[in-house]
């Protein structure tokens, strides 16, 4: 499963993390072999990131955690608003 360029990701994020953070969870990715980076022989340079097969196995764990966090996120959104 191809899931874009490192630029690519980053703009779709829907929240903005640091280049530190996001290169520090890039490499443990990598490393995890969560991901995997197709380097093209072109110019200029080119490369791509896929899901490896181990990727798709977190999906569901990912999903719970973006629904808690809503869930979560807009209660104590609530809360904070003055009446």
């Amino acid at each position: 499963m191809k899931i874009g360029t490192c630029a690519t990701v980053k703009y779709e994020m829907k929240y903005s993390i640091s280049r530190m953070t996001f290169g520090g969870q890039y490499l443990n990715m990598l490393a995890d072999k969560i991901i995997d980076i197709k380097h093209y022989n072109e110019i200029p340079l080119r490369v791509a990131y896929f899901l490896t097969p181990k990727g798709p196995s977190a999906l569901p764990m990912l999903h719970f955690i973006c629904q808690w966090s809503a869930t979560y996120l807009k209660a104590d959104e609530e809360k904070a608003e003055p009446p």
